[in-house]
């Protein structure tokens, strides 16, 4: 299914974007080589869904693979953005190529090869996330070489509050509220308020959040071998497994936690362990316990009755 990088690239038009059409966000505390690896024309993505802690382990994923020695440009989730002189630019190419106007599935799948040679230009390797990309995207990606990862969030539970906090649901599962259980409309742009102001999730249907949680578990577990054929021979890790290190001083958990990076990064280079532990040193036992989920869901009582007997039930006691 993946296509020879080679084939394309060096026929296509090279295009020069403004920087704020891709992010770059470099960390200048980051452990680093000297960039000497160059750019090898293959983009770095990552297969994630919403609130499966994807935010974190791209920025993870950067700081590893710049303290490899690769340049890196990360470019987030390219598709939610949508900007408009890149899409333009990308309909004036596959128009130039096809002679017809292209879908928006098409221009997306051009917009990828565009960001690519972008980064390839400036001596980086673009890096960024994908959630169930189209048949026209992925075989823009393919043709570019991508290299992929995949990640998930086993906990989804923790998915569920996410995503209620977040509105990504538009109010379906529920609805973000504060202590005192108001209403709340920061939304995503609760990541930015301070630790005081802390928003729970409020769940107006308990039965619609366990039909949630099973559809995403057998969803995950389907796209996770759909896509195997891409990130194989890497291994498909849970966001818990890859973060636990943050959490606790055991040297144990830290080891795991540096092997399912190694794991999960596979494809994406010359990943090796003693790289991987300096980067995650800096990090380790970081984070303070997690909260209970009484602090963190509004209705936890009508939450936990629910729960009873159900398969999910052994997550309020974690």
């Amino acid at each position: 299914m993946k296509g020879n990088a080679g084939n394309g690239i060096q026929n296509r038009t090279q295009v020069v974007a403004s920087s704020s059409q891709i992010d770059s966000n470099d960390d200048t505390n980051i452990t680093t080589l000297p960039i000497d690896l160059p750019a090898d024309g293959h983009p770095r993505v990552i297969f994630a869904s919403p609130c499966s802690g994807s935010s974190a382990t791209i920025q993870f994923t950067e700081r590893i693979l710049r303290a490899h020695g690769y340049n890196i440009s990360h470019g987030g989730q390219p598709i939610l953005k949508k900007p408009k002189e890149i899409l333009e630019k990308a309909k004036e190419l596959f128009r130039a190529k096809m002679d017809r106007e292209p879908t928006l599935q098409e221009t997306l799948g051009e917009a990828f090869a565009f960001y690519n040679e972008r980064a390839m230009k400036n001596g980086k390797i673009v890096l960024f996330k994908i959630n169930n990309p189209s048949h026209e995207v992925l075989n823009s990606l393919n043709q570019l070489g991508t290299k992929f990862a995949y990640t998930y969030r086993s906990n989804v539970l923790d998915r569920a509050i996410c995503a209620s906090r977040d509105c990504f649901t538009k109010g379906r599962l529920g609805h973000p509220v504060h202590a005192n259980g108001t209403e709340a409309d920061a939304c995503f742009n609760r990541r930015q308020h301070s630790s005081d102001d802390i928003l729970l999730a409020n769940f107006s249907d308990t039965r619609a959040l366990i039909a949630q949680m099973e559809e995403w578990e057998i969803k995950d577990e389907r796209t996770k071998n759909h896509y195997k054929s891409l990130y194989d021979p890497a291994k498909a890790l849970a966001y818990e497994d890859l973060f636990r290190f943050e959490y606790t001083d055991s040297e144990y958990i830290f080891k795991q936690s540096v092997e399912a990076w190694c794991a999960f990064l596979q494809t994406f280079g010359d990943i090796k362990v003693p790289t991987v532990e300096r980067v995650l040193l800096a990090y380790r036992n970081s984070r303070p316990p997690r909260s209970p989920y009484e602090e963190t869901i509004y209705n936890f009582d009508d939450v936990k009755k629910t729960f009873e007997g159900s398969k999910f039930n052994d997550y309020l006691s974690r």
